[in-house]
């Protein structure tokens, strides 16, 4: 994924890869980003031990444990996941 990244981040643009052979920003545009605008950039941390509590959670989600072992019976017959699905470090991953 590409991200134009503006000091707000409402602003920001965001580009999947498949955009760029056919979006016209990419194809043209360079675009040269100084250390003021980096530092102006609006950063999301997350504490070391979100992705744990992730897991214990979706763990403790009867509905949500459901749903993993259907996509990866899916993905053991041979499907694969429907589109919006991924699964990374033994989570699922969903985007719409």
């Amino acid at each position: 994924m590409i991200c134009y990244l503006q000091a707000d981040s409402n602003n920001n643009e965001y580009l999947d890869v498949e955009d760029i052979g056919n979006h016209p920003r990419l194809r043209q545009e360079h675009v040269l980003m100084s250390s003021a605008i980096i530092s102006q950039v609006e950063m999301k941390v997350f504490e070391a031990n979100f992705i744990s509590t992730v897991v214990a959670a979706s763990q403790r989600d009867q509905e949500w444990t459901a749903r993993k072992r259907e996509l990866e019976s899916l993905e053991n017959e041979g499907k694969g996941f429907p589109k919006n699905w991924t699964q990374k470090d033994g989570l699922l991953y969903y985007k719409n």
